[in-house]
């Protein structure tokens, strides 16, 4: 009894075996073929040119040398001359500062200077008049 219940087992697991085999190897009939798909091509002609190798790097930069510059006074900005990256030399107009408070600063240092002028012209016309004074004196005495 063994024996048959082995040989059944055996048998219905070749037939299925059989059966997925027909029924893959019919579904790949069934199938369509594939349709071939149209690729553009650019045709040239050959010619000699120089090979030209192109890298991409990633990084930082650090300059060799770093300077700070610094305006001799302070004050408003009124215009940049320049732009990030420029390179610049000694004495190059970096930023142009608002002049108004300055001028009036010399304004008033220049009225200043007037009125000190005329205290000036003042003190040695009273100072001529004082020795023309003294000697008067003296030589009325």
């Amino acid at each position: 009894m063994k024996r048959i219940l082995i040989i059944v087992v055996f048998t219905l697991v070749a037939l299925g075996t059989m059966f997925f085999m027909m029924r893959s190897g019919s579904n790949n009939k069934v199938r369509s073929p594939r349709k071939e798909s149209i690729v553009g091509v650019n045709v040239t002609r050959v010619e000699r040119r120089d090979l030209v190798e192109m890298r991409v790097f990633s990084g930082t930069l650090e300059a060799e040398n770093q300077y700070d510059a610094a305006a001799k006074v302070g004050g408003r900005i009124q215009k940049i001359a320049v732009s990030l990256g420029d390179c610049l030399n000694r004495g190059d107009l970096i930023a142009r500062l608002d002049s108004d408070e300055y001028e009036q600063q010399l304004a008033q240092a220049q009225a200043e200077l007037d009125v000190a002028q005329a205290s000036l012209a003042e003190a040695r016309s009273n100072l001529t008049a004082a020795e023309r004074n003294y000697h008067r004196t003296l030589k009325l005495r």
